[in-house]
């Protein structure tokens, strides 16, 4: 069984911990605490039994420092923007149809997800954001488009009338995922929309963000763009794009990616 976290609390900004325990770090109205999530007992060792010293107070004023400076930066991000859809709802029976969950829906969410979640997590932050992409002209887009101007964040995307808004589903039932749904096109995007896209990302930003997963919007002529603006260029890849990530300052694969 798991333990409780632990929450420990110094008035010093020095804190002294074992280096293979889980550490997790978040700002408060009282400051910085540290969790730890242990299967046993956390343990805080002495100075000279350091392994990670961490000096909160430091750290505490960078951060601080770097939030300020994100609310001055003009971020475009682009890529495979998606609605991501949540339908909760309980389980009592088995379908009479097929061994199937048979959900009694409660209650359903929408979200940004894919590069609109990218974009989303942006605008948070304060930052002056841009999302490019492609929607469908479907009711999904209507959706999408709300969120995003909720989240403040400036709506460059392309309506294709060729192709659905993507869209994730998801069947939820006592903390449980049942079921995924996908609606999506994954063709590379081409003729008017592809035009009209690169037109889209003439803006004047400090830096692109390309949230790429694989549903045909990043191609070589939209890379291409995007070379040409000389800003910083940071790309969330997929393996089947390699090809066009040459010339990026900054890739983040996750371990299977990489």
């Amino acid at each position: 069984n798991r333990k409780p976290l632990y929450e420990i609390q110094k008035e010093h900004s020095f804190y002294y911990v074992q280096k293979s325990l889980p550490v997790y770090l978040f700002y408060s109205h009282s400051g910085f605490s540290i969790l730890y999530h242990l299967w046993s007992v956390a343990k805080v060792y002495e100075a000279n039994q350091v392994q990670v010293m961490i000096d909160l107070r430091l750290m505490k004023d960078k951060m601080l420092e770097a939030l300020r400076k994100m609310k001055d930066l003009r971020i475009l991000v682009v890529g495979d923007v998606m609605l991501d859809r949540y339908i909760f709802g309980r389980v009592e029976r088995i379908s009479p149809e097929a061994p199937v969950p048979v959900v009694e829906v409660e209650r359903e969410e929408f979200r940004l997800g894919g590069a609109s979640n990218v974009a989303n997590n942006l605008a948070n932050l304060g930052v002056k954001t841009y999302l490019a992409g492609v929607v469908g002209a479907d009711y999904g887009q209507h959706i999408l488009r709300g969120l995003m101007k909720s989240a403040g964040i400036e709506d460059l995307t392309v309506e294709d009338p060729q192709r659905p808004t993507t869209e994730k589903a998801r069947v939820v039932s006592m903390s449980q995922q049942l079921l995924r749904i996908d609606w999506e096109d994954k063709r590379p995007i081409e003729g008017k929309v592809l035009k009209e896209l690169l037109e889209r990302l003439d803006v004047d930003v400090d830096g692109v963000i390309v949230s790429d997963y694989a549903k045909g919007v990043v191609c070589q002529p939209l890379m291409d763009r995007i070379k040409e603006k000389k800003v910083f260029i940071s790309i969330d890849p997929r393996p089947v794009n390699k090809h066009l990530y040459f010339g990026a300052d900054l890739m983040t694969p996750n371990e299977k990616e990489a």
